[in-house]
């Protein structure tokens, strides 16, 4: 900011034409401009297969519900007994143990604030790190049943990006 009078001839707070800042335009030079540019999409969810027979959904059902009481094991058993001869009961065994995994690593965090808390007093360690991890089981227990109940409909459902850490590809068939 000017501190000395304006010279003659020109009003405060005005520039003079040759002296106002001109909108910039940069080119990128490793693409074409060859007209608008095309919004971006969300990616595509992840194909479901169809199940042959009705104990395929059973046992996909029983993978989701298996995550509430038994963490990963039902699923990654499923996943591993069916890999080869169902692209159905793969393709949910690799969700349902996806899912699972991400339930330990959000209750993993819990313990580690719980911890980190109790170097202050005990009480609120467990006043913070319980209610926390008690909402997160109910609220992975609500999309685990959401999604359980889908599958024994026959219906794609998607969980929640956050909830579900792709550690399991969950690789639709070609055919």
């Amino acid at each position: 900011m000017k501190r000395y009078p304006p010279e003659p001839g020109t009003q405060p707070g005005v520039q003079p034409a040759a002296q106002q800042p001109q909108p910039v335009t940069h080119t990128h030079h490793e693409f074409a401009s060859t007209g608008p540019i095309a919004p971006v999409e969300a990616p595509a969810p992840v194909a479901q297969p169809a199940a042959r027979n009705h104990s395929e959904e059973l046992l996909a059902v029983v993978g989701y519900l298996g995550v509430l009481f038994f963490a990963f094991l039902p699923a990654l058993v499923i996943f591993l007994l069916t890999r080869q001869s169902s692209a159905y009961l793969r393709f949910h065994a690799a969700r349902a143990v996806n899912l699972s995994v991400t339930l330990i690593l959000f209750d993993l965090s819990a313990v580690i604030v719980g911890l980190m808390l109790a170097l202050d007093t005990v009480v609120l360690s467990l006043a913070v790190a319980l209610p926390l991890a008690t909402a997160l089981w109910l609220a992975a227990a609500a999309y685990l049943v959401r999604t359980a109940l889908a599958t024994a409909r026959g219906e794609a459902y998607d969980p929640p990006a956050w909830l579900c850490v792709q550690v399991l590809h969950q690789v639709a068939p070609a055919g």
